[in-house]
């Protein structure tokens, strides 16, 4: 571009001042030139924001001298503070006073002006966010303490405010209030904290992420407009604005914000707009316009792309849908964000839908775990809305479909949301009904009942035709089928309490009642009743006085009552507090109570009907007089009543029967009598849960000595006690085992009729109790510590009974050694086997570690003990220091693991010259001594170990030095090689010397020394013909033969080398 005569005036002018006045060099003054020539060319209207590090790199080469910073705060807001508050009207133009004609042209001035106002621009707009106005520079020109006439003075005092704007960052405060004006040159001044630009606003926004445009008192007229910029390849350090030019109060450019960090060309930001024209922006980078685009009235998004932009359109869409659905916090967001959307569908449809199905699947939350957010729910129904706009088919499980509506509906009621939502959650049931073919095979019980209250929730929206279709959808579900699967109990708790936290508002009532199909579920899942009872009897859950209560549906069905019939059975105090607590959910229980005693009087109930004789007696006040109870006359007809079906029955209805039977006592006895009370009684025997029964009938103070059922418990309760295991099988329980069930029962204690039956087996059977007895669990152990703190009479005779077949423990002397030291080694397997007892707190366990501290003190008497019992504590040591432990006898079981390693070194040295003596050794190579050593260690078990190791001292040395060269010889004996050679050595010998071990110690050497040349030969692959005899092959030109034997000898030859190593040598 050519300069004109006038600018190029401008520039020696100012030149010859930088040098002149400034005393700086020609390449400084150059550089200062070149920043205004950049900047002085450009319109304020349109000028572009330089980034600051494009021309630091400039400024850090001329040498000024800085102002302090603190110092020219305090003069901007001094000078604020003369001119008046007019200077504060974001309108207020640029002004010039005169310059004062001196050494420097005019145009100087204005050059300058220009400068400041730009760089200063730059610096906070880019810098710190923020809008600058014209009165911020108005004090470089007009105010009223500025030097003039002093060309060098002034000119030196913009250049300092150059460099100061250049290396500083400059933080708008709040008002403050001012100090007195004081004069600008002094060094001494300075600014208080919190001093600074404070005219200057933050600009006000609905959120950290939206801005408004318009005032907010046109809220109502105002939009919000979502605008995404593409970008060209990222720059270091690149800034995008947008300048709104048909908003008279848009004055400013808006910074746009990156997506995120990871995609550095997606710009974005929200505005608030007026809403009723077209809107034209203009978007500017550092240094330029970008690009201009316009946004229809009727939009409220728009994607902006650069010219130079070159982007896949797939990875545009999908960080845009992505950012969409990431943004998504709650209900308000939601809405924007599917505008957002519908806006934008044309330009974000990727190319292929399995792209799309990406997309949507890697930002869909997971919905599987019941604690969802309702960020995560607004999220997916966003998802679920491009789905469904896409035509992507992706349904929905039952189980998200049913956290999302549940999540939902702790907001507020369907009616209250806008018709997205619905439509979405209809969109996902009616996929589910339309399709029920197709879930007749995969869809479970429980995704099935999931959607009961969805649907209930969705009752205000009068959707008819998913009501219709839905009921037909579970008319065709068969809930008792053998092939259904089975069910989560906290899942089921979770729909009925759903369901169920809807009716609270009494003007909710369900259009599919989930009572019909809970009836249907619980008939073949009986497992299920009890949470299911649990939720349904607290009235919390529910309004008890609305139409809606769950109890007034289930007692309209005819299946309720064979519900309840099969479920509780006989338990007569389950029915006592089932009743008590049904009375308590409903206003009117009369209804219900007629629905009962119905039930009970039907003929399906015959057969229990006598069972509730005792139980309606005193239910009869509670829910009526209509009760006819059968009483008979003598004992023979209830006998005959009960006959028939008596071993159908469990728990308290049998004590009943035999209550029944012997209530009359002045009665005849019959044989038939007394024996079906017999089958019953043992029928009551035969599980613990009927024990607790037949207990309460032997407690039973009604049942005196006058009764004649008496005899009859007796005698089957002394039979039962003393069986044996072996003797009746169908009674598997130990004695040991019956005894702790009775010792444990409050009410077999108060059965003082039986307590000499209990004692007297108790005396026959003692040895049933040993604690060795290896039948004891950890749990029987722990009943017995749980009565220890009762100190009855029968804990008192089972302790007694016990510690009656306790071992003793005699100190071991000279005398006792022999049978004591048998009697040591019992003892000891007797601990091992009390073990549970050892280690928990019971009322034998102080007992039994004195008896085990006796035994440690007798087996470290080490001169005493015999090799047998050195020989059983090597191979139990670690079973006794386990026990020691929990004794915490530590100075005796260090004593013993020091006995125990000699005698483990004395028995190993003795056991390899054995076998040395066996297999390498010649008989006049010992002497006789060690001959005498060898012959006497086969049978000396009972010599006592220390004594034995010190009269053989001498001989166990000579061992010692050779065990090294034995344990080698032993290493090889299974070599055929290594035999051949030994045996050709042995052969060589002859008897020259006494000394033993002499030709052992010589056939040793030879033998060792040809084995390893043979071995060395082998690596090399120098074998010799001769070294063929020592493989034993008649045909040794045959190679398989020699490779045969060599691969079988590999392992002695060369142990430490791999497999593969060994087969190289044997190929070689």
């Amino acid at each position: 571009m050519t300069e004109s005569k006038e600018e190029k005036d401008k520039i020696e002018q100012l030149c010859l001042l930088l040098k002149n006045e400034v005393d700086i060099d020609d390449g400084q003054a150059s550089k200062i030139v070149f920043l205004y020539q950049t900047l002085g060319l450009k319109k304020r209207e349109d000028m572009a924001f330089i980034e600051p590090e494009d021309w630091k790199s400039i400024f850090e080469q001329v040498t000024l001298t800085p102002i302090q910073k603190r110092r020219l705060l305090k003069i901007v807001n001094t000078i604020r503070k003369e001119e008046g508050e007019e200077l504060l009207d974001k309108n207020f133009g640029i002004k010039v006073d005169p310059v004062p004609r001196s050494k420097v042209a005019p145009t100087f001035f204005t050059t300058m002006h220009t400068f400041l106002f730009t760089r200063i621009c730059t610096k906070f707009v880019v810098r710190n966010r923020l809008c600058i106005d014209h009165t911020f520079f108005f004090f470089f020109f007009n105010q009223k303490n500025r030097v003039r006439g002093d060309t060098n003075k002034t000119a030196l005092y913009w250049i300092k405010c150059m460099k100061y704007i250049e290396n500083s960052v400059i933080v708008p405060q709040p008002p403050v209030k001012q100090e007195p004006q004081e004069d600008h040159d002094t060094e001494k001044d300075e600014l208080k904290p919190g001093e600074g630009f404070s005219h200057l606003e933050e600009q006000k926004t609905a959120s950290n992420d939206v801005i408004w445009i318009i005032s907010q008192d046109y809220s109502q007229q105002a939009k919000r407009l979502r605008i995404y910029l593409c970008c060209p390849k990222p720059e270091h350090g690149r800034v995008r604005t947008v300048f709104f030019l048909n908003i008279p109060e848009a004055d400013q450019r808006y910074p746009l914000k990156l997506v995120n960090k990871d995609t550095p060309w997606l710009y974005w930001r929200d505005f608030y707009v007026a809403s009723n024209s077209d809107l034209s922006f203009n978007i500017f980078d550092q240094v330029k316009q970008t690009t201009n685009a316009t946004v229809p009235a009727s939009s409220q998004a728009i994607i902006v792309e650069e010219q130079s932009v070159q982007l896949e359109s797939n990875e545009k869409s999908a960080r845009i849908l992505k950012h969409l659905a990431c943004g998504i916090e709650d209900e308000p967001s939601f809405c924007f964000a599917l505008t957002v959307f519908n806006n934008l569908k044309t330009q974000l449809r990727l190319s292929k839908s399995q792209d799309i199905e990406n997309v949507l699947n890697d930002n869909t939350p997971n919905l599987d775990q019941s604690n969802a957010s309702s960020k995560q729910v607004y999220q997916i129904l966003f998802v679920r809305n491009i789905w469904s706009e896409w035509d992507i088919k992706q349904c929905l499980s039952s189980k998200q479909l049913f956290i999302i509506v549940r999540t939902l509906a702790k907001d507020k009621s369907a009616d209250q949301f806008p018709s997205p939502f619905i439509q979405s959650i209809r969109s996902d049931l009616d996929s589910v009904v339309s399709n029920s073919a197709r879930y007749e095979v995969s869809s479970t019980l429980i995704d099935r009942l999931r959607l009961i209250p969805c649907v209930n929730y969705l009752a205000l929206s009068n959707w008819q035709q998913l009501i219709i279709s839905f009921n037909k959808f579970f008319q065709r579900f068969d809930f008792q089928s053998s092939k259904v699967q089975s069910i989560n109990e906290n899942e089921l708790i979770e729909v009925l309490t759903f369901d169920l936290t809807l009716r609270k508002n009494r003007t909710f009532h369900p259009i599919v009642w989930i009572e019909d199909y809970l009836i249907k579920l619980l008939s073949p899942h009986n497992q299920l009743m009890q949470l299911t009872l649990q939720l349904l009897l607290d009235y919390n859950n529910y309004d008890k006085t609305a139409d809606s209560n769950p109890w007034k549906k289930l007692w309209k069905s005819k299946k309720c009552w064979p519900l309840f019939q099969s479920f509780f059975k006989v338990q007569f105090e389950e029915w006592d507090t089932f009743i008590a607590k049904l009375q308590q959910c409903v206003v009117n229980f009369v209804e219900i109570a007629n629905k009962l005693l119905q039930g009970f009087q039907s003929t399906e109930f015959q057969p229990l009907y006598i069972f509730f004789f005792l139980f309606w007696e005193e239910k009869k006040k509670q829910i009526g007089d209509l009760v006819v109870i059968n009483r008979w006359k003598d004992r023979n007809s209830i006998t005959k009543t009960i006959d028939p079906f008596y071993d159908k029955i469990e728990g308290e209805g049998l004590a009943v029967m035999v209550k029944l039977i012997w209530a009359d006592t002045s009665a005849n006895v019959s044989n038939e009598s007394v024996s079906l009370t017999a089958r019953i009684l043992e029928q009551l025997f035969k599980n613990e849960t009927n024990r607790k029964y037949l207990i309460e009938l032997l407690a039973n103070p009604d049942i005196n000595p006058v009764n004649p059922v008496l005899q009859i418990l007796q005698s089957s309760f002394k039979d039962w006690l003393n069986v044996r295991e072996e003797e009746y099988l169908d009674d598997k329980q130990p004695f040991h085992s019956k005894v702790i069930e009775l010792l444990c029962s409050s009410t077999f204690q108060k059965a003082k009729l039986y307590h000499s039956n209990f004692m007297e087996i108790l005396d026959d059977r003692y040895h049933e109790l040993r604690m060795d007895n290896d039948k004891w669990t950890d749990d029987q152990i722990k009943m017995i510590q749980d009565c220890a703190d009762k100190k009855s009479e029968l804990f008192e005779k089972v302790i007694c009974t016990m510690e009656k077949d306790f071992p003793k423990v005699e100190k071991l002397n000279e005398e006792n050694v022999e049978p004591e030291s048998e009697k040591l080694c019992l003892n000891l397997d007797y601990c091992f086997k009390c073990r549970l007892w050892f280690k928990q707190d019971n009322p034998m366990q102080k007992s039994l570690f004195t008896f085990f501290n006796k035994l440690l003190t007798n087996l470290t008497n080490e001169n005493l003990l015999p090799i047998h019992v050195y020989k059983y504590l090597a191979t139990h040591l670690n079973k006794i220091k386990e026990l020691s432990y929990l004794t915490k006898s530590t100075e005796l079981i260090k004593k013993l693991e020091e006995m125990v390693n000699k005698y483990q070194q004395f028995s190993k040295l003795i056991g390899t010259f054995k076998q040395v003596y066996n297999d390498f050794l010649i008989e006049d190579d010992l002497s006789l001594r060690l001959k005498e050593l060898k012959k006497e260690s086969n049978n000396w078990k009972m010599q006592k170990f220390v004594e034995t190791k010190n009269r053989y001292a001498q001989e166990l040395q000579i061992l010692e030095e050779q065990e090294k060269c034995m344990e080698i010889v032993l290493a090889q004996r299974d070599s055929s090689i290594f035999r051949k050679i030994w045996e050709r050595k042995k052969t060589e010998q002859s008897v020259t010397n006494q000394q033993s071990f002499f030709i052992f110690n010589r056939m040793f050497q030879d033998s060792n020394k040809k084995w390893e040349d043979f071995k060395q030969d082998l690596q090399n692959g120098t074998i010799k013909y001769k070294d063929l005899e020592w493989m034993s092959i008649a045909r040794s030109n045959e190679t398989d033969h020699i490779m045969e034997c060599l691969e079988n000898e590999m392992k002695y030859l060369f142990p430490r080398l791999s497999d593969e190593e060994r087969q190289s040598i044997v190929n070689d």
